[in-house]
């Protein structure tokens, strides 16, 4: 049995369709490479990455479900009203404020809320310098890699009070190789 695909507008073999996704009044109308195709422009397409960000955001801050909402919502941080009650004005904001898909969102002051003021697009790198529970800050690790060169490891890890592995991951570049 044959049908033709909706999209391709080629006759293919009723095998070549998907029952359960692709049934419209009972007729098999996209064949499953049209599907895919369909897909994976949906999963690239900027507003689909940036829905997806805001639908995190949103259950992180609101969801006491969520697995980090602990870290969100129970810390009193939560989304401005004008992005919160319209998802497009968001997205909006991030096509004009430098968002690419290789990018995160980073709250500026990570005690804040995510709003226009507070928020800017950062590599996973850099989001991740911008923590609650760092030991270290940004300037600290450039003071940490001055003095590498004159005081052993141990001296410095007691100087700032953290575990010589962690002066050790800064030495060698394992973390904050961008100071």
């Amino acid at each position: 049995m044959f049908r033709v695909c909706t999209m391709c507008d080629i006759k293919k073999d009723i095998k070549s369709f998907n029952k359960n996704e692709n049934s419209l009044g009972g007729h098999l109308t996209i064949c499953n490479g049209c599907r895919k195709q369909t897909r994976q422009k949906e999963a690239n397409d900027p507003r689909t990455i940036l829905s997806k960000m805001y639908g995190g955001m949103v259950a992180r801050c609101y969801d006491p479900e969520h697995h980090r909402y602990y870290c969100y919502g129970d810390r009193g941080i939560s989304i401005c009203g004008e992005w919160l009650m319209d998802q497009e004005t968001f997205i909006a904001w991030a096509l004009a404020n430098g968002w690419n898909p290789d990018l995160q969102i980073d709250r500026i002051d990570n005690d804040g809320d995510y709003d226009p003021s507070n928020c800017r697009f950062v590599t996973a790198q850099e989001n991740s310098q911008n923590r609650s529970n760092n030991k270290v800050t940004k300037n600290q690790v450039a003071e940490i890699k001055h003095l590498a060169m004159f005081l052993s490891t141990k001296e410095i890890a007691r100087k700032f009070k953290v575990h010589d592995c962690t002066i050790n991951r800064i030495k060698r570049g394992a973390t904050w190789s961008n100071v």
